[in-house]
């Protein structure tokens, strides 16, 4: 698989486009089980969208579109916190993330995709927490 550049005002992580995959459906699974999350609606219905746009972006094309998705310190705020809270996610998976939770989060077959080394799921995830750290939010 490719990579893709994500941005954020100017900012930049190049990614491995399966890593950004999972990052976003970790993303995704917290805004589902969080009944807590106060997420921006424009941030929740970016998000969310994401598991079912991958499809349309081709090998080195993931868009996650941050500078149009977080056009204000509460919706960059709370992206953070959707990204620390992501990464709580990872230890339950042990080492690997399952090509299960990859392949069924996409509507794909099981075993369509992954499995994927939590590590480079973590690593991602603290890339993308990266964009942010000049930001005041």
């Amino acid at each position: 698989m490719a990579h893709s550049i994500v941005e954020f005002r100017g900012r930049f992580v190049r990614l491995h486009d399966l890593d950004i995959v999972a990052a976003a459906l970790l993303l995704a699974e917290v805004l589902r089980r969080d009944a807590t999350m106060q997420a921006p609606t424009k941030l929740r219905r970016n998000v969310l969208s994401w598991e079912t746009r991958f499809d349309e972006w081709g090998p080195g094309c993931v868009d996650l579109d941050l500078d149009s998705v977080l056009s204000d310190d509460v919706s960059i705020a709370c992206f953070r916190t959707l990204l620390a809270r992501a990464g709580t996610l990872l230890p339950a998976f042990g080492d690997i993330v399952p090509s299960d939770f990859l392949s069924s989060r996409l509507g794909l077959s099981n075993g369509s995709v992954g499995p994927l080394p939590t590590h480079l799921v973590q690593s991602a995830l603290e890339q993308l927490g990266e964009l942010f750290s000049d930001t005041s939010a």
